[in-house]
């Protein structure tokens, strides 16, 4: 006869083994160069721009490596720019991206390379935002150390 499953300690292996990898999903990863030297903040240039129009708010993320080396990044789904939307008291009212889809992949920065990366977010998902100063934090998806923060306005209609 067969036992129900969990019965013989399966279930608690199980859960057990979650709760100690979960946190391992969410450690930051550092940055490193082709030949596995850690490359920290100290050693890349992040920036941060914001376009605002009536449709749409633009999060642009810049990242200069100023290192002598190609740094490579890797990501574990096709976000490449996270980040909050912060109102002006400081109170976060947007995490993006919302929605990634699973896909692996690497981006290279050459040594003195600066690229920009792009996030959109429809001004409609963000509700209806009273004019006033905002602001955005960005960084590269698993590596916060490399933030970068912008204030932008809303504009009052006129």
């Amino acid at each position: 006869m067969s036992k129900p499953l969990g019965s013989s300690g399966t279930g608690f292996v199980i859960v057990f083994s979650i709760a100690l990898l979960l946190p391992l999903a969410f450690v930051q990863r550092g940055c490193e160069a082709r030949g596995g030297r850690e490359i920290g903040p100290d050693h890349m240039v992040p920036r941060v721009h914001v376009f605002w129009t009536s449709e749409k708010v633009t999060i642009e993320y810049r990242i200069q490596n100023t290192t002598l080396e190609a740094v490579e990044f890797e990501f574990r789904d096709s976000g490449r720019v996270c980040g909050v939307i912060r109102d002006p008291q400081g109170v976060e009212i947007y995490p993006f991206p919302q929605i990634t889809a699973p896909v692996l992949g690497t981006e290279t920065l050459a040594p003195g390379e600066d690229r920009a990366f792009r996030h959109e977010v429809l001004v409609q998902t963000l509700g209806a935002l009273p004019p006033d100063t905002y602001s955005v934090e960005a960084w590269l998806c698993g590596y916060r150390q490399l933030r970068a923060a912008a204030a932008f306005e809303i504009p009052g209609e006129e």
